[in-house]
């Protein structure tokens, strides 16, 4: 869960989900300009919201005590690679996070 720290969360059972509202830009200073090296295919703007927990167990303790967090996210697919700087705000404060590349490998 993106609003709080990485190791926050660790145990044997999970319940976990979240939703995203992805929008394109229009918008795109970066597509094919001179002065920048890499090409910007599209810039794409998130909003989302996530909800867990974890448990030693799974069983209905896992749908008691979720922790929330919500946020935003700036996109951009740049040389083929996509790129995401996430902001979200949760119960013990807030985070900021850099991607590059894909979080899962297929």
């Amino acid at each position: 869960m993106r609003g709080y720290n990485t190791d926050r969360f660790s145990d044997k059972a999970v319940i976990y989900g979240t939703a995203e509202y992805r929008a394109i830009l229009d918008w795109n200073p970066f597509r094919k300009n001179d002065y920048i090296p890499v090409s910007v295919d599209w810039l794409q703007v998130v909003g989302f919201v996530e909800a867990g927990r974890v448990n030693d167990t799974y069983n209905f303790d896992l749908l008691s005590d979720m922790k929330f967090d919500a946020g935003i996210s700036l996109r951009a697919m740049a040389a083929e690679v996509p790129v995401r700087v996430d902001l979200a705000y949760g119960d013990e404060g807030m985070n900021f996070w850099v991607m590059i590349f894909q979080p899962f490998d297929f």
